[in-house]
């Protein structure tokens, strides 16, 4: 890897906004080539959108509270058939479009709070958040084999340790390692890895920060995960794997694939049973 450009305080929207390929643009070509190029050109359901995320709101919060401050702000909590809660939540919903807030409900507003007191009473999260690490560095590179120009952006990093770091909001935190299967987390750990390498010297220690949105005993479930070597050296076969495949569409110029359709294999022995 060449041409390693670090920068902190790039907001996120200029971010996803560069063309670089990044780690959700290989999980489009890892399902199909063709789907790199629906999701350019497909619409979004600009409800969807404007809905709350509570996971982003969470991450500001813990990351970078003044951002948090600056980006959301809480609804009322009086009745809004009453004269006086009318009033209130009116007067709310103009400082946000005023000021481009997005309004978090009294419970989200105290949820968030919560889950965000809750990592921090973990000791390793502690650790870290005490350490003042970077929040969302971005990285851009040049990979050697490919000639592609790439992209990362974990949540944050510490250059003194070194170690790389994503939070993830889970409503099952039991499942977890089956999400890193199913949203190819174990590719994520391995492409933060190589990106961030080249900076500090040395190959950095990278962690999922992972937190409960559901109760568990009337508390908020945090736990802190290392990924095995074998699990990272399969992420980092998988990102090459769809690297090539990114490289040889943009050199041919067509992005075009049907998609083989299998059945499962419980199907296959129903039929033989009947």
């Amino acid at each position: 890897m060449a041409e390693h450009e670090l920068l902190h305080g790039i907001p996120s929207e200029a971010y996803h906004a560069d063309p670089a390929v990044s780690k959700s643009r290989l999980d489009l070509v890892a399902q199909s080539p063709a789907m790199l190029a629906w999701d350019a050109a497909a619409p979004e359901d600009e409800d969807a959108s404007s809905q709350v995320n509570i996971g982003s709101a969470f991450e500001a919060l813990l990351l970078e509270p003044g951002r948090f401050n600056q980006s959301y702000i809480q609804d009322t909590d009086k009745p809004k058939n009453t004269k006086e809660g009318k009033s209130e939540a009116q007067e709310i919903r103009d400082r946000a479009d005023r000021e481009g807030l997005e309004i978090l409900s009294p419970a989200d507003w105290r949820k968030i709070r919560l889950m965000m007191e809750s990592a921090m009473a973990h000791p390793v999260v502690r650790q870290i958040m005490d350490a003042g690490p970077i929040p969302q560095p971005s990285i851009w590179w040049t990979d050697a084999e490919t000639g592609l120009r790439c992209k990362a952006r974990p949540d944050l990093m510490m250059p003194e340790r070194p170690l790389v770091a994503d939070i993830k909001i889970t409503g099952q935190i039991e499942r977890f390692a089956n999400s890193v299967h199913d949203y190819r987390y174990h590719v994520q750990d391995a492409w933060a890895v190589d990106a961030f390498t080249p900076v500090y010297g040395r190959e950095p220690a990278s962690v999922f920060i992972v937190v409960s949105s559901t109760l568990s005993a009337r508390k908020y479930p945090v736990h802190v995960y290392e990924l095995t070597r074998e699990d990272r050296d399969q992420g980092r076969r998988l990102y090459r794997r769809d690297l090539e495949t990114y490289a040889h569409r943009e050199e041919l110029g067509d992005w075009t694939h049907i998609e083989p359709l299998t059945r499962p294999g419980w199907a296959w022995r129903q039929d033989e049973q009947e």
